[in-house]
This record gives structure tokens, C-alpha cells and sequence, in this order.
């Protein structure tokens, strides 16, 4: 059957779905899939050609619509198909699913109301390419090594456009539109940074998330700088470079510390990772070979609770020099466990008398325990301070342990110079006190003796209780922790209550002093220890009693 010009094909290719109409023969639109077509379209008259694609991606679920005036019926084949598939009326879609990931190709007859069928060879042919495979992003590594600046670059696994989000939060998520973009820098900032990256390829298809993160740090090191000691010395003094984090030392041959054998300054420089560089100056002006020195005695006296401790405050310099102006001196002191008595034996003369003050933020010593201080200070504008030998006593300070103290508690003494003469240092180690039970070691000098302790008690009770008729010859002075006769007499007089042995309720010299001394030469048993010196009405008697309490008092 032959055709006229009516029968030629219309092809409109201005919108996205391609439409090819003929007035005899089959049209195939495409809504679900573009491609390309080729292939010729009529009976007995020229073919015609669909230029150019569309797109050439797709899913694997097509729909193809077909119309066209005066056509009833199609059929088709996909791909190496070798049969027709069953006829369909035009007003039928072609529906596909499921198709394998690739490329498609699709054959369509039309026929005519009169039932004239195209020829196979000029079917009209759609080409397209299935893709439903994610792509993958790549390339993007974490860097743990700090840095001032941190570019990424990536790609994907297909061609594929690209969305990120820079942030400070590991799982959030980039959102937007998707560009032609693979790399980008991050120059500010400090701390942990998180580039996410996203991909989509040209079907549409979109990767997961990859999330990497990178260490920005842009601010300079810093470092303080410990010193061996900070108390005035005579002694080489070491500073110690102490960073922020870790950094390399570009100069001090790229060591840590510096050990200064006079006074001066030394300034570290110092880099981190990151390349940030910083400094830090270590400034000493404690070392002397000149120094006003202040010794206690005893440095760590021991001492019951609400007991009177007796400190000897002694002077001396390291130039053994009697003819200075003078020193300012306060003592600082912890109220809460420490009552001030009173100040005895002080040098002569003195410019400022003593006097008991609370701290303030100009007179603080530090120290977060102590709170209040003694201020006393001697001066002498002819340069004859102390013109006398040396050491010398410059006071004796008295304090009272509070009455709530654990054995064992100790507490601590500071002092500090207001004044030195020119050129001088000060130094002055700090006292502890240390809170005991009561125990037959007077002298505190860690063992309790016949010839020293012994010998101490039985004095006090036959009433020798103070100065030298006290402690001569009875003392350890090389060892003792409590040696002046003001506080080996407050001692036992707060813990006389305890020398009562025998437990007649009085403490005596014939019967407890006696048993006491007895035990601590070694008389330690049976009748020797008790013969003649015992209170039959006491509730201790026996020689078994006598020894298990005084073992009591033995540390």
C-alpha cells in the first residue's frame, strides 16, 4: 500500500519526553527513560532520524508511551531479543522492570488501522543505559598532625558532582546543591575539623557520606617555667621549661632546662606541630653567696594538744658579719591550730616591737593555711647589728596547740624578711610542728632513755621544773626535738596525768618517777621493778600492770 506526503513523520524535540507522530505509522514517546532513536518509520517512504540524545541514563523501570493517528497496535523487542512480543492496542504503555544495570535497546513496530505493519528493518529504535550504582567518593584520608591550614581533595569512582560540609561535629551531613567541585581549603580556626563529602553521579545516584577529620591549631604554644628552687640560694638553680603541649626547643641546644650558677635571664623559644612558635623567659635573682639566715630550734618540735611550744628564733649570715643595718622579720602562723603566747628573750635593741596581725593581700606569705604573723624588726642605722657573735638568739616565740588535733596532724611556721641589709638575701627553712600522743621520749629525740628522759620526769617531780636544774645533763641536744627547759616542762606538765603508774591518781616522784626509772634501765620485771614503789590502793599493782602501762607510753 503506498503512502503520500501526509504520512511523513513529525519529530518535536523541545521538550524532555521525545514525541515522533505519523499520520500512518506507530509514534513512541519516551516518559520515563530518554535516549536515542534510529531506524525508519514508514512503509514504502523515507525513514527518518531522531538527532541527538537526551539523556543517556536511566532507571531500570521504564515507561514508554506510544500514540499516533490512524495506528492501532504495536509490538516490540528489547535488546537480543529474537521475537516480536505479543501485540498490544497503542493506547498500552510499554512497561519494563528490573532491567540489568547497562545498556538497553528497545525495537518498536507500528500498525495501521488497515493492518499494515512496518517492516522489521524499519523499526523504530530507542538506545539508554540503566545506572543504579552509587558512586563512591575517594581519596580523603584523616590527618592527625596538627596544622595551620588543611586543603582536601577528592574524586569519586564514576564521573559525579559533588556537595561538602566543613564543621566541628563528626556525623553531621552536607546538604544543598551538587557541584563541579573536588578540592577546598580550611585555613582558620583551631581544633578538630570534619570535612563531609558527598557524591552524585549523572542518573542521580548519590554516595554515602565519607567523613575525615583534620587537627587545626593556629595559636602559639605557651609555657611556664619551674625552678628547681625559689628560695635565695648559694646553690646552682635549675629552670625547667614546662609547655602547654608538646613542642621542640629551637634553641638551649633544644633542651628543656637550663641550670643558671649565677643570677640572669634565659629566654626558650620553642615551636609545636603545627609549626606556631612561642617563648617563655626564665628569670632568676636568688642566688647569693650573701645571706641574712634565720634558724629554729627545734626545727620540728613535737607537741601534745593545748600545749605551749617554745621556739628559739637564731640568727646568723654567711659572711659571719656582726656590723650590718639590721632585719625585718615576720612569722606566719596558722590561727585555726596555733595560739601566739608571747615573745621572751628578744635581742636589744629593736626598732619596731612584736605584734600579732592578721594577713592581707600585701603582707600574704602564699601559704593557703596560715593566716595571721608576728612582725618584729631591729635595725641600726651605725652598721653594728647584731655586734655580738654569731649565731645569736634573736627570740624565743611561744605558741599553744589547739585542744581538737589529731596525733599526727602537723602544722607549719613561714617567715619572711621586711627588710635585709643591702646586698643580702634572705632564708629561713619553715617549721613544722607536729601533734603526738603522750610518750616517756621528753626530749623527743625518737627513744626514751633512763639518763635523759627518765631522768627528766623524776626532776619535774620532785619539782625541778624549769632552767638548767631541769635539763642538765639530761638532754639530747644532737638529736632532740624538744630540748629548752620551757617546753620539755610544758610537756610534762600536760601530760603529767599520764606519769601516774601505779593509778593512785597522783603522779609522784618515790613511786612513779621511781618505776619509771626503773623500767627504762632495764628493771622491767617482777618485784625489782615494783619493790617499795607502788600505792597498794592504785588500780595498777602488779608488776605485769606496771610494765604493760608504761610499755604504752613508749612509742
Amino acid at each position: 500500500m503506498g503512502k503520500n506526503e501526509n504520512d511523513a513523520i513529525a519529530v518535536d524535540t523541545s521538550e524532555e519526553a521525545i514525541s515522533v507522530t505519523n499520520s500512518g505509522l506507530a509514534t513512541v514517546a519516551n516518559s520515563a527513560v530518554q535516549g536515542g532513536y534510529t531506524g525508519d518509520q514508514n512503509i514504502d517512504i523515507d525513514p527518518v532520524a531522531l538527532e541527538g540524545l537526551i539523556n543517556e541514563y536511566s532507571s531500570p523501570n521504564p515507561t514508554f508511551s506510544l500514540t499516533g493517528g490512524g495506528l492501532t497496535a504495536y509490538r516490540f523487542r528489547l535488546d537480543d531479543e529474537s521475537e516480536w512480543r505479543e501485540e498490544q492496542v497503542i493506547s498500552i504503555p510499554i512497561q519494563l522492570t528490573q532491567l540489568t544495570e547497562g545498556g538497553h535497546t528497545i525495537y518498536v513496530l507500528g500498525k495501521d488501522a488497515l493492518g499494515n505493519w512496518q517492516p522489521d528493518d524499519a523499526a523504530m529504535t530507542f538506545q539508554w543505559t540503566v545506572d543504579i550504582t552509587a558512586p563512591v567518593v575517594q581519596s580523603l584520608t584523616d590527618s592527625f598532625q596538627p596544622c595551620n591550614s588543611i586543603s582536601w581533595t577528592w574524586n569519586a569512582s564514576e564521573t559525579a558532582l559533588f556537595r561538602y560540609l566543613i564543621d566541628n561535629v563528626s556525623d553531621n551531613l552536607p546538604s544543598g546543591e551538587y557541584a563541579d567541585i573536588t578540592t577546598v581549603t580550611q585555613s582558620t580556626g583551631d581544633g578538630i575539623y570534619y570535612i563531609h563529602v558527598q557524591a552524585q553521579d549523572m542518573a542521580g545516584n548519590e554516595s554515602a557520606v565519607v567523613t575525615v577529620q583534620a587537627t587545626l591549631d593556629n595559636q602559639p604554644p605557651n609555657a611556664a617555667i619551674h625552678y628547681s628552687t625559689t628560695d635565695p640560694t648559694m646553690s646552682a638553680v635549675t629552670a625547667t621549661l614546662v609547655p602547654s603541649e608538646t613542642v621542640t626547643v629551637s634553641n638551649n641546644n633544644g633542651a628543656l632546662t637550663r641550670t643558671f650558677l649565677e643570677n640572669g635571664t634565659f629566654v626558650f623559644t620553642f615551636e609545636d606541630a603545627a609549626g606556631n612558635t612561642g617563648s617563655a623567659t626564665a628569670e632568676i635573682d636568688w642566688i647569693s653567696n650573701y645571706f641574712q639566715i634565720v634558724e629554729t630550734l627545734p626545727q620540728s618540735p613535737k607537741a601534745l594538744t593545748q600545749t605551749t611550744v617554745f621556739m628559739d628564733i637564731n640568727y646568723t649570715n654567711t659572711q659571719q658579719d656582726i656590723s650590718l643595718q639590721g632585719l625585718g622579720l615576720r612569722i606566719h602562723y596558722p590561727s585555726q591550730t596555733l595560739t601566739y603566747q608571747g615573745m621572751s628573750n628578744i635581742l636589744e635593741p629593736i626598732s619596731s616591737t612584736a605584734s600579732d596581725q592578721a594577713e592581707t593581700p600585701g603582707t600574704d606569705d602564699g601559704n593557703l593555711v596560715t593566716d595571721r604573723y608576728i612582725e618584729i624588726a631591729w635595725q641600726d642605722e651605725t652598721l653594728n647589728w647584731p655586734g655580738q657573735s654569731l649565731p645569736t638568739r634573736l627570740c624565743t616565740v611561744a605558741f599553744q596547740t589547739a585542744s581538737d588535733l589529731l596525733v599526727g596532724y602537723t602544722c607549719t611556721i613561714i617567715y619572711q624578711a621586711t627588710q635585709t641589709h643591702q646586698g643580702y638575701l634572705f632564708s629561713a627553712d619553715p617549721v613544722s610542728i607536729e601533734i603526738q600522743r603522750f610518750t616517756l621520749d621528753v626530749d623527743a629525740n625518737q627513744a626514751a632513755d633512763a639518763l635523759t628522759d627518765g631522768l627528766l620526769i623524776i626532776r619535774y617531780l620532785f619539782g625541778l621544773k624549769g632552767g638548767n636544774s631541769l635539763i642538765e645533763n639530761a638532754v639530747d641536744f644532737q638529736n632532740g626535738m624538744r630540748t629548752s627547759s620551757e617546753n620539755i616542762s610544758a610537756y610534762i606538765q600536760r601530760g603529767k596525768s599520764y606519769l601516774d603508774i601505779d593509778g593512785n591518781t597522783r603522779s609522784d616522784a618515790l613511786t612513779d618517777g621511781i618505776l619509771i626509772l626503773r623500767y627504762l634501765f632495764g628493771i622491767d620485771e617482777g618485784d625489782n621493778l615494783i619493790n617499795e614503789a607502788v600505792d597498794p590502793n592504785g588500780t595498777r599493782s602488779s608488776s605485769d600492770d606496771i610494765k604493760t602501762y608504761i610499755e604504752s607510753l613508749i612509742e
